[in-house]
């Protein structure tokens, strides 16, 4: 790799790229590295970035030169890894499509009621009674107390009151444990009886695919695609509950201090939250 940022840099087909003698004016390479992908494609600018920081690492008399590209390496790292997180967060095309505003999802309440078993209605509270949430639910843990739970679970906690542990869901390294433990009354009582109605034990999942395993996350999104299916005939998948929730939220036009409560409440931050607001 070294071999070929060297032809790059300096337009040369010669292979003398072990003299890294080329990679003593940081600034230089990084400037004609970016003239040479301003668009990042595919990252390339990123692997030679890892290709020096990978050799000069290993090279003592470049230590001040390995400091610098190591440098600009981790900024690149950091900018793709949340340019990741944002592309996923947008919403495609055919989303865009099936897009419902937030009251008109809201409005879709006695139909799940009418059409929708036991599960349907408890996965239809989960996202529209409270600030919807990514995929986490899919994998929650029933128990009835909170000893001896493990760090790298999600549980809902059933005794006296219920609430919800997650502990594993996609921005739990930057947030830490998230617990929720005001669920609405109705969603209570929903999940007792699902808990009894399939005689769940402590221990069990909550939520189980037809072959009575835990849902994997692809399965339980697909779930709440055939829920709204059910009830209005598009699919209304969680990417769009989360636009609209927050395009309505938007439309109050809310205090920072709201952005920063709802942010936490559904896994990201502000600046995340942002890219959710499809006022249309």
């Amino acid at each position: 790799m070294v071999n070929i940022v060297y032809k790059k840099i300096n337009n040369k087909n010669k292979n003398n790229y072990l003299n890294l003698s080329f990679l003593r004016e940081p600034d230089v390479v990084i400037k004609k590295l970016k003239e040479l992908y301003p668009n990042r494609n595919k990252n390339t600018y990123g692997s030679y970035l890892n290709a020096i920081t990978s050799i000069l690492k290993r090279t003592p008399e470049y230590k001040e030169e390995y400091l610098v590209y190591s440098s600009e390496n981790i900024i690149e790292s950091n900018k793709q890894r949340q340019n990741k997180l944002d592309n996923e967060d947008r919403m495609s095309e055919q989303q865009q499509k099936n897009y419902l505003e937030w009251n008109d999802i809201l409005a879709l309440e006695d139909k799940v009621k009418q059409k929708g078993n036991l599960e349907d209605k408890i996965i239809y509270y989960l996202y529209t009674k409270m600030p919807p949430r990514r995929l986490e639910y899919s994998s929650l843990i029933i128990k009835d107390s909170e000893d001896e739970l493990n760090d790298n679970e999600n549980y809902i906690i059933v005794n006296d009151s219920i609430k919800i542990i997650l502990n594993n869901y996609k921005t739990s390294k930057k947030y830490g444990k998230y617990i929720i433990d005001k669920l609405p009354e109705l969603l209570k009582e929903l999940i007792i009886e699902l808990i009894k109605s399939k005689e769940k034990k402590d221990g069990n999942y909550l939520f189980t695919n037809n072959k009575g395993k835990k849902y994997t996350q692809n399965q339980f999104s697909n779930r709440i695609n055939r829920l709204f299916l059910k009830v209005n005939k598009k699919k209304v998948g969680l990417n769009i509950l989360r636009h609209s929730f927050i395009s309505n939220l938007y439309r109050s036009n809310p205090s920072n201090k709201k952005k920063i409560e709802i942010a936490s409440n559904m896994g990201h931050d502000v600046r995340t939250q942002g890219f959710y607001n499809f006022i249309q």
